[in-house]
C-alpha cells in the first residue's frame, strides 16, 4: 500500500476531538480516532436513554454518553470468557483475563499450575515494592488513571 492509499483509506478526521488520525472504529457519530476509542472505553455509568448501568461508548446528539445499544454501535464489547463489558484486548478477553492469564503463565511451573511461592525466584530486598510504599500524586485516585468520568444525572438529559 502506499503512503497515499493509506492516507486516502485509513486516515480520517476524527468525529469526536477533531484529530487527523488513523480510523480505529466507525461509530453511529462518525469515525474515531484510537485516542477517543481507548477514552470511550473506560466510561461507565448509567445510560439516560435506556436507564441501565453500563458501558458508554456512544454519544448522542447533545455529547452525552450513552450505551452502544443506544447510540446505534452494532460492534459489542463483552469478554468472551467472563462476559465483562469493556475494552477487549486479544483474543476478545477484557483487561482483567488478559491480566489473569499473564500472571498464571508467569508463574506456571512447568505442569500447567500456579508454581510454589517457596520456588519462585525473588527480587532483592532493595527492589520489591510494596502497596504502603508506592505514593499516588495529590489529587489522584487509584484505579481510574487519575481520570475522572463525570457523567450527566439522566434528569437534566432528553434523548
Amino acid at each position: 500500500m502506499t503512503p497515499e492509499e493509506y492516507e486516502r483509506w485509513m486516515i480520517r478526521d476524527c468525529a469526536r476531538c477533531g484529530r487527523r488520525a488513523s480510523k480505529s472504529a466507525e461509530w453511529s457519530d462518525g469515525p474515531i480516532c484510537r485516542t477517543c476509542y481507548d477514552r470511550a472505553m473506560r466510561v461507565r455509568g448509567r445510560c439516560p436513554c435506556c436507564d441501565t448501568d453500563r458501558l458508554l461508548p456512544g454519544r448522542d446528539t447533545d455529547g452525552a454518553p450513552i450505551c452502544r445499544d443506544c447510540a446505534g454501535i452494532v460492534r459489542d464489547f463483552f469478554c468472551d470468557r467472563c462476559g465483562f463489558e469493556g475494552l477487549l484486548l486479544g483474543g476478545r478477553l477484557c483487561e482483567h483475563c488478559t491480566l489473569a492469564d499473564t500472571v498464571a503463565r508467569l508463574l506456571d511451573d512447568g505442569t500447567g499450575r500456579v508454581a510454589n511461592s517457596s520456588s519462585r525466584p525473588r527480587l532483592p530486598s532493595s527492589r520489591r515494592r510494596s502497596a504502603t510504599t508506592t505514593r499516588q500524586p495529590p489529587g489522584r485516585s487509584v484505579g481510574t488513571g487519575g481520570a475522572a468520568m463525570l457523567i450527566p444525572s439522566a434528569a437534566a438529559h432528553q434523548c
